[in-house]
């Protein structure tokens, strides 16, 4: 589980990171100079667009970064994302119950799971009880400008 003291070092690092545009060339699937420098990384991607997932497999296989942050998974379920049941794509899915969450195919994400052997998986999706709960204050009422 993420500390309470580390929450608010991560969101001022994603603010510090300075963001990479990838082409969707194929030039994409290399990272930049600057990516190779960078401490922090933001790959983004339309989630159910197989290329993507390949560019985003493409740099965290050249980067091997130490942590790969997924926003789709609870700390729970990463936690439960360890070295060796990565090595098995059925049982990741199925450990981490992906088509009862509602993403795309595994087989577009299951790629950056292997990409980086030996880095930490953290999950940056917040439960939904917990999101029903924090917006309940606000529930019913109307956005002003």
């Amino acid at each position: 589980m993420i500390k309470s003291v580390l929450k608010p070092l991560l969101f001022g690092v994603a603010f510090l990171a300075a963001p990479l545009v990838v082409a969707e060339g194929a030039e994409g699937l290399h990272p930049t100079a600057d990516a190779m420098q960078a401490d922090v990384i933001f790959l983004g991607e339309q989630h159910d667009n197989p290329r993507h997932h390949a560019v985003q497999a493409a740099w965290v296989d050249a980067l091997q970064p130490k942590a790969i942050v997924f926003e789709m998974l609870t700390e729970d379920q990463a936690a439960r994302s360890t070295p060796k049941l990565r090595g098995t794509q059925d049982d990741l899915e199925a450990t981490l119950g992906w088509e009862d969450a509602g993403w795309p195919d595994f087989a577009m994400y299951y790629p950056i799971f292997t990409a980086a052997p030996g880095a930490a998986i953290w999950g940056a999706a917040v439960p939904r009880d917990t999101v029903r709960r924090l917006m309940q204050p606000w529930r019913g009422q109307r956005r002003t400008r």
